[in-house]
């Protein structure tokens, strides 16, 4: 008891951290992501309707990327999507989810092409019924990033003076890598081992 009495700053701060992972563990349960996405296709096209599907999938996005998918989609308006998917309703979530994956998107958008102005409501039809619609997958990120570096000896000498290489794999939503990488110095003839965290 004199123990905890005499250390009692780091008790209280281990439990606060305990009760502090506890809590955010169990919002994540609680409000899981939702990375496919039912919109309009007008929706679809704006970056209004990327940012509520990338926020719903809990995936954070730049402004700029929130523009280009949107541009991308809406370039598409009259040719194919990534994904037409012919099912029966029942099926929809289980197919969309997926293309998703086999994709390596980050999240996906469907729309009812025949119906543009529409949200698809799946609970407007009948579990048997079979429909056609449009799936647009998104990635975000790339899930791993190859660098190669090259340095010169110096502005005059472009011959090199050390050369690397480096792999990383993104380890959260917004876009943060961990990897390792390998660069060598011709000059020294020595190579070094390096962690690296990108974001």
């Amino acid at each position: 008891m004199d123990w905890i009495k005499n250390h009692k700053k780091i008790v209280l701060g281990v439990v606060a951290a305990i009760i502090l992972a506890a809590s955010i563990y169990w919002y994540e349960e609680l409000h899981p992501a939702v990375p496919v996405t039912y919109e309009t296709q007008t929706d679809a096209e704006t970056p209004v309707g990327i940012e509520n599907a990338a926020d719903k999938a809990k995936i954070k996005l730049q402004q700029d990327q929130i523009e280009e998918a949107a541009k991308q989609i809406a370039s598409l308006k009259n040719k194919q999507p990534d994904t037409i998917t012919h099912t029966i309703v029942q099926q929809v979530p289980v197919v969309v989810e997926k293309e998703r994956q086999a994709s390596g998107a980050d999240f996906a958008i469907v729309t009812d092409p025949k119906n543009p102005d529409r949200k698809v409501d799946l609970t407007e039809y009948k579990e048997t019924d079979p429909v056609v619609l449009n799936q647009y997958n998104v990635q975000a990120y790339k899930k791993i990033l190859h660098t190669v570096s090259y340095a010169p000896k110096d502005i005059q000498d472009w011959s090199p003076k050390e050369v690397g290489y480096s792999v990383a794999k993104k380890i959260t939503n917004d876009g943060k890598y961990v990897g390792v990488g390998v660069d060598y110095n011709v000059e020294d003839k020595k190579g070094i081992v390096k962690l690296e965290y990108t974001w």
